[in-house]
């Protein structure tokens, strides 16, 4: 594994994180964890990939992660929403995304053996779109779940 790469990525992550704190309008003394928040995510999700685990569960621990250093560095407050949303969109299937879009574009025009290709393309980008976006979700209902229980709150009350 990279740890140079891991640390360049982390790093433009934390920066993109940040640039998405201000077109949020983020209050300014959120930008700093929200680039924390940013490169945190994306570090323990490229870490865990190079040592094996799936991208599920790497995108899954490293959104945990991103809501625990968001409590860690915003004590006086409940966690922002805008350093949650800001911190986890670099982990997002963006790329899948993109490529979804692409080959929804391709599935309208193509005919024949072109067409089953652009359909699984299609088809396997909506899967890791999914995935992706459902391990997101999980990961912050678990790192809020435990910043809770770790400030003495009730777990439940506004599930």
């Amino acid at each position: 594994m990279n740890y140079a790469a891991v640390l360049l990525d982390g790093l433009l992550a934390g920066f993109f994180s940040s640039a998405l704190g201000v077109i949020f309008t983020a209050p300014p003394r959120y930008l700093v964890p929200v680039f924390f928040c940013g490169f945190t995510g994306r570090s323990v999700r490229d870490v865990l990939l190079g040592w094996g685990f799936g991208n599920g569960w790497a995108t899954m621990v490293a959104s945990v992660a991103v809501v625990l250093v968001a409590a860690a560095v915003i004590r006086r407050h409940p966690v922002s929403p805008v350093a949650l949303v800001s911190g986890v969109l670099p982990l997002a299937a963006s790329a899948s995304l993109f490529d979804a879009i692409l080959d929804l574009i391709k599935v309208s025009t193509m005919k024949g053996e072109a067409l089953h290709d652009a359909a699984i393309s299609l088809i396997a980008n909506a899967g890791e779109i999914f995935t992706t976006s459902l391990a997101i979700a999980l990961g912050l209902a678990a790192g809020m779940a435990i910043v809770r229980a770790v400030r003495g709150e009730k777990i439940w009350d506004s599930v």
